[in-house]
């Protein structure tokens, strides 16, 4: 059943709503006729243009009357990687959304672009945003999350997975992307590549290419968590032979100039990255470096190439320490 036939066609006392798979053929004129809406939630659209699919166009309008809402969560239900909105022309004029302060997008990076060039969120301070790939554009997404805090992001948590490849930033260290305090500035970017299959290797690849395309917001990060999911199972042998004998890190970690402390946590790909850098000349990336912190368990393999480290810091003037740590 159509949502607007649920609703009535108008709501005007509505203050929360989640529309999870509704068709929506009076999109925007209900959302016209709720202006006092807070919440907003509207979740599986289509991805394609037909019934229930929304433009960014449509999505712009509907939202223009909604000026006291302050928690927006638009996801599509994602079926094609290839899926995405043909431009059009740039939009004359913006809408200002003022009370809205927390942002969560799922869907193709396309659409996402055309929404933000015709929207302003001056209030922001959490932004979450799950891509689709391979085809990602990343720069309107990093423009919109400089804008979170005047304060530059110290933290960034990485998590490399088999189906899945997570960014967080933090403004602090104490800061907690899933606090329910819209107080606390995130930034919280997820990207799923797939080829008709998932390609664990190359969600680690394609975070690398956007950690370099996000310079700017991760050049003040002083502590960086680099660790792989509980999936790690998942990984195959050839996935793990690519990352070690065509590694993704001097790019990912290239953006990463002013960290200081290192946090690697979890299993093979841990090893894989402590075996690069003991071997590779990498005393030129995290030149303010001073600490390693790695989670057990521990592998006895792997204890020269933790000397190397220290000794090939130490020799560059750049010394570092390394710290065991129990597993959690």
């Amino acid at each position: 059943m159509p949502a607007d036939v649920i609703l009535g066609r108008s709501a005007p006392r509505l203050r929360s709503a989640i529309l999870d798979g509704f068709p929506f053929p009076t999109f925007p004129q209900l959302l016209l006729s709720s202006n006092d809406l807070s919440e907003l939630s509207l979740l599986n659209i289509p991805d394609i243009p037909g019934i229930g699919y929304i433009s960014p166009e449509a999505m712009t309008a509907g939202l223009s009357a909604l000026t006291r809402l302050t928690h927006l969560s638009i996801a599509f239900s994602v079926r094609r990687s290839q899926a995405g909105t043909v431009q059009g022309p740039p939009p004359v004029t913006h809408t200002l959304l003022p009370a809205l302060t927390n942002f969560r997008f799922c869907g193709v990076s396309e659409y996402l672009e055309d929404l933000l060039a015709q929207i302003d969120v001056p209030q922001l301070k959490n932004f979450s945003v799950k891509f689709f790939g391979p085809h990602i554009s990343i720069q309107p997404v990093i423009r919109v999350s400089q804008s979170l805090t005047p304060e530059p992001f110290n933290r960034a948590d990485l998590r490399l997975g088999p189906y899945d490849a997570t960014i967080t930033l933090y403004e602090s260290d104490s800061a907690d992307v899933w606090a329910d305090d819209d107080s606390v500035p995130f930034f919280h970017l997820v990207l799923v590549i797939m080829e008709g299959k998932y390609v664990p290797a190359k969600q680690v690849l394609s975070m690398a290419q956007i950690c370099t395309q996000s310079f700017p917001i991760l050049s003040s990060v002083t502590e960086l968590d680099i660790r792989t999911d509980r999936f790690e199972g998942h990984w195959t042998g050839h996935d793990l032979e690519l990352l070690t004998h065509n590694p993704p890190w001097p790019v990912l970690l290239q953006p990463f100039t002013a960290v200081r402390t290192l946090h690697l946590s979890v299993g093979k790909i841990r090893w894989r990255f402590i075996y690069w850098l003991a071997w590779e000349s990498v005393t030129e990336l995290l030149p303010e470096l001073q600490n390693i912190y790695l989670q057990s368990p521990f592998h006895d393999v792997f204890e020269n190439d933790i000397e190397r480290i220290i000794a090939a810091r130490q020799h560059s003037g750049h010394p570092i320490a390394v710290h065991r740590l129990p597993r959690p």
